[in-house]
């Protein structure tokens, strides 16, 4: 949860993360629709390349329709399935991201504290922030990021004031709700 420290324009999360706070193949986002775009397209062309010559599917071979499902499936299977699988593999794996922290926002940074480990991160540190509907995501590189859950504030206050500290300290490229 979340509170407001007035006095040093701190926001204070505690944040609990869950592996589908990291990645939700079903949620309706710009990768997953492109993933799924691809899916049609390529069960797609399978299909066209079995209807378009009907000397290659005779009797006892595959219909086209079962071809378009066979790489439909696989292809749910390789972008969506495994990705999910995999992440919550690394939860399993490995149990300082299932373990709770506070994050303290402030004009200096970000101010990281766990059982394990304590840490300070100023605002350069991160590459990009991006606010998608259910998390903040502060980017070091392409593949790592620090995750901050929404339904860790406690109030929209919070998440505005968030908001209010990124666009005020952070110097580098950044997208953030306007609500």
């Amino acid at each position: 949860m979340s509170e407001y420290d007035a006095d040093k324009a701190h926001v204070v999360v505690h944040v609990d993360l869950r592996p589908h706070d990291v990645y939700t193949p079903f949620h309706w986002n710009t990768r997953n629709i492109i993933c799924w775009v691809l899916v049609l397209a390529a069960s797609w062309v399978v299909y066209e390349s079995y209807s378009d010559d009907p000397e290659r599917w005779h009797l006892g071979a595959m219909p086209p329709s079962a071809a378009a499902f066979g790489a439909i499936a696989v292809l749910c299977l390789g972008l969506f399935v495994f990705q999910y699988l995999y992440v919550r593999r690394l939860f399993q794996k490995y149990p300082v991201f299932k373990k709770p922290r506070q994050l303290r926002f402030g004009a200096e940074g970000v101010h990281v504290e766990s059982e394990d480990a304590r840490a300070d991160y100023k605002w350069s540190l991160f590459a990009r922030v991006v606010e998608t509907p259910k998390v903040f995501l502060l980017l070091q590189t392409s593949s790592t990021a620090m995750y901050v859950p929404k339904r860790c504030f406690n109030s929209p206050a919070d998440t505005a004031h968030l908001r209010q500290l990124i666009r005020e300290h952070f110097k580098g490229p950044w997208r953030l709700r306007q609500e």
